[in-house]
């Protein structure tokens, strides 16, 4: 059983790899036969979900606030993920995870890199943090079945030359 618990966190997580991905999350409990239920329910639902191909509306809200809460917290930069996070939503607003596409993507770095700070324009490599922060609570998200693709990994970053 991939029960298990993480060094630094009450809560129990789980772990199991269906069709060669491994899928883990917390639990949210520090008991353990209720661990034990959350970790059976959700590894079924996760395989029937994906022998249907069919995931359950998510937004890009909750993608990211499960990324903060389960992965982002244990990180030393999660005060910089949390205003990613948030100027992510102000551009995107309420739009559901799967209505992400690399051409809203590419909208989103065009609008920050217009953005004055103090006067000056934003940078190149300030606009791949966020996107770096918006990659990675896809990519979690793909491990842990909430979502089906990660779009971000089809926009090219801006150089960091320089």
């Amino acid at each position: 059983m991939g029960l298990y618990r993480r060094e630094g966190s009450p809560h129990w997580w789980y772990s199991f790899r269906h069709d060669g991905k491994r899928v883990y999350g917390s639990t949210g409990v520090t008991d353990r036969k209720a661990a034990t239920q959350i970790y059976v329910i959700r590894r079924n639902k996760h395989i029937l979900r994906r022998e249907r191909d069919e995931l359950a509306p998510l937004k890009l809200g909750d993608l990211l606030a499960t990324y903060l809460k389960d992965y982002a917290r244990d990180k030393a930069t999660v005060h910089k993920d949390v205003a990613a996070c948030k100027r992510l939503l102000d551009f995107f607003g309420d739009r559901q995870a799967a209505d992400i596409t690399p051409q809203l993507i590419e909208q989103f770095k065009n609008h920050r890199r217009q953005q004055l700070v103090a006067g000056r324009l934003i940078t190149g490599a300030t606009v791949n943090r966020d996107l770096a922060c918006l990659k990675t609570a896809f990519s979690k998200g793909l491990q842990w079945g909430l979502v089906s693709s990660n779009p971000v990994k089809m926009v090219k970053l801006y150089s960091e030359k320089d």
